[in-house]
């Protein structure tokens, strides 16, 4: 009797995804230069996440909140980003750039595209203004 491992349901799932191409959008920012990011998934970083407090916490645990959903989208800009690969700190390879390099207004820019899924629609009410400058600053490696 020949016995075959019957394979669970995430392993069928992981079979027929594990040759999948990442598509590649290119994302015009508004220096004008084009970044070239893979699209992100518009639930990951809601799995990432988690919930937002459903009452009113402590200003500091608030911000403490605030800082985790901004690491979390900078590890995504990070992950995501193709052509050329944003880095933080300096930029070895020939296709890298440093966010240090990289306006306020396009990293800004980049942050809400990849907060909203690739949505450019969703992207208008993404990411308050608060965090252009303060903890996005932090999350990027450096003041700006």
């Amino acid at each position: 009797m020949n016995k075959q491992k019957s394979l669970s349901a995430g392993e069928k799932y992981r079979q027929i995804i594990a040759n999948r191409q990442p598509e590649i959008i290119e994302i015009t920012a508004p220096s004008g230069f084009i970044f070239k990011f893979k699209k992100p998934s518009k639930f990951a970083l809601l799995f990432i996440d988690g919930e937002l407090p459903q009452s009113a916490e402590a200003f500091e645990e608030n911000q403490v909140q605030l800082a985790k959903k901004v690491f979390n989208i900078r590890d995504k800009v990070l992950l995501l980003s193709y052509e050329p690969k944003i880095v933080i700190g300096k930029a070895a390879g020939a296709n890298e750039i440093s966010t240090d390099d990289i306006t306020d207004e396009d990293l800004s820019y980049l942050f809400k595209w990849v907060a909203a899924g690739g949505d450019e629609a969703a992207m208008k009410s993404m990411i308050p203004a608060e965090l252009k400058q303060g903890v996005a600053a932090g999350a990027l490696g450096g003041e700006r």
